[in-house]
């Protein structure tokens, strides 16, 4: 079992540890302080932004992403890029093109995608930096999760391996009609404010749009009707790079990605299912509430059996509450309120 933990009450300093379930024995994989005792640095503002929206109050290793044999992590501290072998217990740094974020290895463990600034980076084994997307426009960024996903929605990636690791969908974001908020920090009065993109009830939204990339250059557009489902809620492969929202465990027989898509008003979603090889979305399931649909975070999610989990909402025959459904069959009583999966 791979987990974060700092070494007791008095210390805030997450570091990353494995346990192996047949000793009990633990094994301290990666500490900060060791990591960047050469060369000490501030997180970068993309970097405390993320931690602030997972609402993180530790320091040292904020998170993690593991291959699907659960043999290599990466992680990025201070914009930094690790690589952890966990069986062999050995951590290198990665050499990036800039202060990097939300690094994850494919499910293969060959190559390792992280995202600086507003691009999207692919680095091999042997230390090769490719731009896999990226645009000069400062409006425009690549596999991050826009302010409402990531706040609103709890969606805080925006791109997604395939499970064989050869390409991935990932998300293209165009802020150029969402309104600018000017913070000030009154403690630093010197320092200019921070502009962000920040839509009001009413103002536009961020443009989303999704795309599958492959290593070697190949494009996809997904299709879907965007003008009435604006908001992309959840993504995801149904094998190997794991379930829908991002939380995956392992690898499935299944085929390509499932994504939900909601409404402005939240009252009426989709749960799609993308043809990889063409972009074409199919609906696999509906979503609807009168007063606004929740998505059950960890889903959709395909079961090893081929069928899919959508959680939502069961209001009628005198029950309220929200229950998870296999390919439509109700799976879990009405009297059980899920709240993630």
């Amino acid at each position: 079992m791979v987990f974060l933990r700092s070494t007791g009450p008095h210390d805030p300093v997450d570091r990353l540890w494995v346990l192996d379930l047949d000793t009990g024995a633990e094994r301290l994989v990666a500490d900060p302080a060791q990591l960047l005792a050469a060369a000490p640095a501030v997180p970068p503002a993309q970097e405390r932004a993320a931690r602030e929206r997972q609402r993180l109050v530790t320091a040292g290793i904020g998170g993690y992403a593991l291959d699907c044999a659960g043999a290599v992590a990466a992680f990025t501290l201070a914009g930094r890029l690790f690589r952890a072998d966990l069986r062999q217990g050995d951590v290198v740094e990665v050499p990036v093109a800039g202060p990097a974020v939300d690094a994850r290895p494919d499910p293969t463990g060959a190559h390792i995608a992280y995202v600086s600034g507003r691009a999207l980076h692919v680095v091999d084994a042997a230390g090769g930096d490719t731009l896999l997307a990226g645009e000069p426009d400062p409006a425009v960024s690549w596999g991050s999760a826009e302010f409402v996903a990531a706040e609103e929605f709890g969606r805080h990636r925006g791109y997604w391996w395939s499970p064989d690791g050869t390409s991935m969908l990932a998300a293209r974001v165009d802020e150029s009609r969402v309104p600018r908020w000017h913070l000030h920090d009154p403690s630093e009065p010197q320092n200019p404010p921070t502009v962000l993109a920040y839509p009001p009830a009413g103002a536009p939204n961020a443009e989303v749009t999704l795309h599958l990339l492959d290593l070697d250059g190949g494009w996809v557009d997904v299709h879907w009707d965007r003008e009435t489902y604006p908001y992309l809620v959840a993504a995801g492969w149904a094998a190997g790079g794991g379930p829908a929202a991002g939380t995956g465990r392992g690898p499935s027989p299944c085929g390509g990605p499932l994504i939900t898509v909601l409404r402005r008003l939240q009252q009426h979603g989709l749960v799609l299912a993308v043809d990889p090889r063409t972009g074409e979305t199919q609906v696999h399931a509906e979503l609807a509430d009168p007063r606004w649909v929740e998505p059950v975070a960890g889903t959709p999610l395909h079961l090893p059996d081929g069928r899919v989990l959508v959680g939502g909402e069961l209001s009628h025959d005198g029950y309220d509450a929200r229950c998870l459904f296999a390919d439509g069959t109700l799976l879990t009583p009405p009297s059980l309120y899920v709240r993630r999966v």
